[in-house]
């Protein structure tokens, strides 16, 4: 799985193999923290928040856990909507906005 946030693809998030884990990369030097949110099986519907925010180039990684269901990347972009790419599913319908 690989999802990009909608404009240019700042934020880049991914999970491959067994998806136990994403990882989450900055793509662009403009001072905005970027994210992912996902889900995992065990968990339903709770939405959980992977957070970078140590700048462009840099990669950071959840946690081993059960398997990822959905997924998406986003720019955070402060008192503005955050710049989120679609929702990427494997198994079920899509949750959240």
């Amino acid at each position: 799985m690989s999802v990009e946030s909608s404009n240019g693809g700042y934020a880049a998030a991914w999970s491959y193999g067994t998806n136990s884990k994403i990882g989450l990369a900055d793509r662009k030097a403009d001072g905005r923290p970027v994210k992912a949110e996902y889900n995992r099986r065990a968990h339903g519907t709770k939405k959980f928040t992977l957070w970078n925010k140590e700048g462009s180039g840099k990669r950071t990684y959840s946690g081993v856990g059960s398997k990822i269901w959905d997924a998406r990347a986003c720019v955070v972009i402060n008192n503005w909507p955050d710049d989120c790419g679609r929702w990427w599913s494997d198994d079920h319908i899509v949750t959240g906005d």
